[in-house]
């Protein structure tokens, strides 16, 4: 979620966190973008929690099913590998607008 401020809730507001929350959002990113680029993304920072909320991208982008798929699984296996005590979160998609359809 690219745009959304969590820098600037936990500059300003006392949150009562004892970690650091990252956002990792980048406009227009696929799962395809998110494969390669998971070490500076994810594992770098080796997060005790990941939400991922990938893959309305590649639906705008009218990327067939079966790679979408395909991808979003692999992002969740290689987490698993390398992050094993990570839990993540999938999120739920909203709903986007395909335009000329």
């Amino acid at each position: 979620m690219e745009i959304f401020p969590i820098k600037k809730f936990q500059q300003e507001q006392d949150l009562g966190l004892d970690k650091i929350i990252y956002n990792r959002g980048v406009r227009a990113t696929t799962t395809a973008d998110l494969l390669e680029h998971m070490d500076t993304l994810i594992f770098d920072l080796a997060p005790s929690k990941i939400f991922i909320n990938i893959g309305s991208n590649d639906i705008g982008f009218n990327v067939p099913e079966n790679v979408f798929l395909a991808n979003y699984d692999t992002i969740l296996q290689q987490i698993k590998e390398k992050l094993p005590d990570t839990v993540v979160y999938v999120m739920a998609y909203y709903p986007i607008l395909i335009f000329g359809q």
